[in-house]
């Protein structure tokens, strides 16, 4: 349904600068520069009459002076503040609780309203000495940042019909809404989460309620709608010293030292809570005791922190941040056989270089986490997962009605007591109240990078030169988002089996389609589950081939504990089912058909944390390598400028995902805390070939140029002084995976990679009935994947899509209408060829859906956009 709608924007940026000398000499300089924007853009209504999603104003602000004093011919200093003030507001539509449809888009979309200015006032300032052979340098650089905002986004109360969140789906469960238990064709295998999907929307099953709770430092409530304000400060400090060393004309060496001091972000006011236990030390115990078979679960809670509550940050400050540099400069001076190799001398240069840099952060890390994980200040509880049952899970009653029970249990969990330490909920067998939140790694450190660069120049004849060069970045302590709640892999001492390679031997019988009758004792979940022997194990009618009859009708007489493991596995491994991880969650928090047996005891929760089922936190795990060849060639001459690069490289990294993403998961989070390297593969902006050129030419025609030198006045005016621009850019294509989509068989939050299991598939853009698809086959591709199993996370970026292409050109012509007066006509067009290329990040890759497998829904590219400008110079 497509309509035309009203989406203004008004963009208004004003700038003014002056530049001063204080003395005649003009060794004392001084200038001002001052920017003022004020803009307001309206996103089109979702349906003809009803305003806009969003209104989002930009006000922000900036200032910047600079005085530089020439004190002698050998000492100059350069001092600089900014000032900015990024100043972002989102007006949304969300006014009181509100339930949303997980697959079905809102008639009246629901959005929150967020208003955030960040003032940073900035401190630089160089002085460099010459003396003699070595021009010395030192300086420092000093950020006050703050980030002040209010939002409402967890001010309301909010339910979503979610097909994942039920204890099992209706496709293939043999009960309600399973077509096949009512004498009809059984769903297609390859589009079950399609019908899961629709038929949970259609019938209204309201199966998550989360309950978001606001209060002060103090423990006084926020009544539901206010927006919640925080206002967090942090100070960088950067310090540095440099000695470029001329040892003789033609070799230069560079010393240097930087030294960098972050401080932990705090908020001002002290409304500022984290964990009273440290989250780092909770999953490096809990990867440490697994492997003994040992089990690992505190009970932890949060309270106050933060330098202005007189308390810890939310991590140390890191005071070892010391980033030295190295580099050389060499024109050779050979003359010879060697000379003419070089070009001869001056003709050629040879420069090196390496350095330890650091990255600036925490800012997105404090934003995301004291909006989805402080709990005691901004509380959010949720429903338990696998407990809403089809049967009995409430009913959609209203757009704004939100349910607070159902014949399964609680929904709407009442808010927690104030005050501090503030404690989750814990769960107990048959109550489950476990949470999926965002956390909190106490043990962050500053990410940072080894540079290291070579290249080699040469000047050609004909105004030609010639650049190679070598480019490395080796990334360490990069940020990256694990589970600090991952379900244990927990380790049998007796069989020195572990859970994930048992769990696999389950699976792979399921996709083998083996009968209960034929599975073989596993010695893990005999020795660790002696109570699941003679229980039937299925959750779905006739469960796991061979049982021949429903749960308790005795199908299998005395099933050992493994075949009553199976049963209940098979109930949840495949496509169109939660996976591995639903039934570990059945079979530890419910302990259905038994609880793990520790020490001779049975006990709950020996997978699971008995607070979280997931609890995802930025840490400091991440690495990275970047490895590039870049080939330049520059010309000058005949009123023709250009650069021609070509870059070959390879970048690799455990995850790409920047702080600023939001909540857990983002694009690439690490899927089995317990073995992180899993998914490190080719980066998401990886491009093995780049391709860049742009060139300035001014056309040879009019008074001095090659053409009509003795041309009159008109004749130049209309024929003269043209010039020609263009910018042209390729890359090879872009990276993606291919999706698990809603089956979770390692990470109860994350459904991870699938594996391919049959010939690769070939890509390429092909279009399907008027769709363009990733691969060649279209959906058919799925037949060439398999979903990951415990354990796995699955293959990262071993595809290939588009990649960027685009053509800018400009035209220009400047007309002298007097002495010191131009007028400057300029006619550029981007894109030019409107050339359409795909982005790979919006590729429908989910296993479970055929019918829309490889389908892209975005562009990489946009289309041709052109613009005129007329500029007067006096």
């Amino acid at each position: 349904f497509t309509f035309s709608a009203p989406a203004p924007a008004h963009q208004n940026t004003s700038i003014a600068k002056l530049d001063y000398n204080l003395n005649h000499s003009g060794t004392h300089r001084l200038f001002l520069r001052g920017n003022y924007q004020e803009d307001s853009i309206s996103d089109p209504p979702q349906f003809p009459g009803q305003p806009g999603a969003t209104t989002r104003r930009d006000n922000s602000r900036a200032l910047a002076a600079g005085y530089t004093a020439t004190i002698s011919s050998t000492l100059v200093n350069n001092f600089r503040y900014g000032f900015s003030r990024l100043g972002l507001s989102q007006v949304g539509q969300q006014t009181q609780a509100f339930v949303s449809f997980r697959f079905i888009d809102d008639l009246n979309p629901i959005t929150s309203t967020r208003k955030s200015h960040v003032p940073v006032h900035n401190f630089a300032d160089d002085l460099t000495w010459v003396k003699g052979n070595h021009t010395m340098q030192f300086g420092t650089n000093i950020r006050l940042i703050n980030n002040v905002r209010s939002s409402n986004a967890t001010s309301f109360n909010s339910a979503l019909l979610n097909p994942l969140f039920l204890n099992t789906t209706p496709a293939g469960s043999g009960g309600s809404l399973d077509p096949s238990a009512f004498g009809f064709p059984g769903v297609d295998p390859t589009n079950v989460s399609v019908y899961n999907n629709a038929i949970i929307d259609l019938v209204g099953i309201v199966s998550q309620v989360t309950g978001n709770y606001n209060r002060d430092k103090t423990g006084n409530t926020l009544t539901q709608g206010v927006p919640v304000p925080r206002h967090f400060r942090a100070w960088e400090t950067e310090m540095y010293g440099q000695d470029a060393w001329r040892i003789t004309p033609s070799v230069t060496v560079t010393f240097g030292l930087r030294y960098t001091i972050l401080q932990p972000p705090y908020e001002t006011s002290g409304t500022q809570a984290a964990p009273n236990f440290s989250l780092n030390q909770f999953v490096q115990t809990r990867g440490q005791m697994m492997s003994q078979g040992k089990i690992y679960n505190p009970v932890f809670g949060f309270d106050l922190s933060g330098q202005a509550n007189g308390k810890k940050p939310y991590w140390d400050y890191d005071y070892h941040d010391f980033g030295p540099r190295v580099a050389f400069a060499w024109s050779p001076q050979f003359d010879g056989a060697l000379g003419k190799f070089f070009g001869g001398p001056g003709k050629s240069s040879i420069r090196g270089g390496y350095g330890i840099v650091y990255d600036h952060f925490g800012q997105g890390i404090v934003n995301t986490f004291d909006q989805n994980g402080t709990f005691g200040l901004t509380t959010s509880i949720t429903n338990a997962a696998s407990v809403q049952t089809v049967d009995g899970g409430a009913r959609f009653a209203g757009i704004n009605t939100i349910p607070t029970s159902s014949p399964d249990g609680i929904l709407l969990s009442p808010a927690p007591s104030g005050g501090f330490p503030a404690i989750p909920p814990v769960s107990t067998v048959g109550n489950a109240v476990q949470q999926i939140a965002f956390g909190l790694d106490d043990k962050l450190k500053t990410p940072y990078s080894h540079v290291i660069n070579l290249s080699f120049t040469r000047e050609l004849p004909g105004g030609l030169t010639f650049e190679t060069a070598y480019v490395g970045r080796l990334a360490h302590r990069l940020l990256q988002q694990r589970d600090l709640a991952m379900p244990l892999n927990l380790k049998d001492p007796k069989s020195g089996m572990d859970y994930f390679t048992a769990a696999t031997m389950l699976s792979k019988a399921f996709y083998a389609n083996t009968p209960v009758t034929n599975i073989a004792p596993i010695p893990f979940f005999e020795n660790l589950f002696p109570s699941a022997v003679g229980v039937n194990g299925s959750l779905c009618g006739d469960g796991a081939p061979g049982n021949g009859g429903a749960p308790g009708n005795g199908a299998l007489a005395n099933p050992t504990a493994t075949q009553s493991l199976y049963e209940l596995y098979y109930c949840n491994t495949g496509g169109g089912t939660f996976g591995e991880t639903n039934a570990l969650n059945i079979l530890d928090t419910f302990c259905f058909p038994a609880c793990a047996n520790i020490n001779g005891v049975d006990t709950p929760f020996a997978f699971y944390s008995p607070q979280y089922t997931a609890l995802y936190a930025w840490s400091s795990t991440g690495s990275s390598s970047y490895h590039a060849a870049q080939f330049i060639l520059r010309g000058h001459k005949h009123g023709l400028q250009f650069d021609f690069n070509y870059a070959l490289s390879k970048s690799l990294d455990v995850g790409s995902d920047a702080e600023r993403v939001p909540t857990y998961g983002g694009l690439s989070a690490i899927i089995n805390t317990w073995s992180p390297n899993q998914l490190r593969g080719p980066s998401d902006f990886d491009a093995h070939h780049q391709i860049n050129a742009n060139w300035i030419y001014d056309l040879p025609f009019g008074r001095g140029k090659t053409y009509g030198s003795g041309w009159g006045r008109v004749a130049d005016t209309i024929f003269g002084g043209w010039s020609l621009t263009g910018l042209y850019r390729w890359s090879s294509g872009l990276p993606f995976s291919v999706s698990n989509g809603g089956t979770f068989a390692t990470n109860f939050q994350l459904g991870g990679n699938a594996v391919m299991n049959g010939t690769r598939p070939q890509t390429g853009t092909t279009h399907i009935l008027g769709d363009p698809y990733a691969f060649k086959l279209g959906g058919g591709a799925t037949s060439s994947f398999r979903f990951a199993y415990p354990g796995e996370s699955g293959q990262r970026n071993n595809f290939r899509g588009d990649g960027y292409y685009g053509l800018d050109m400009g035209v220009s012509k400047e007309f002298k209408l007097w002495e010191g007066h131009t007028l400057k006509f300029s006619a550029e067009a981007f894109n030019l060829t409107n050339s359409v290329r795909f982005d790979t990040g919006t590729v429908s890759t989910n296993l479970q859906n055929a019918a829309t497998f490889g389908l892209y829904s975005q562009t990489l590219t946009k289309p041709r956009v052109m613009q005129f400008s007329l500029r007067y110079t006096f």
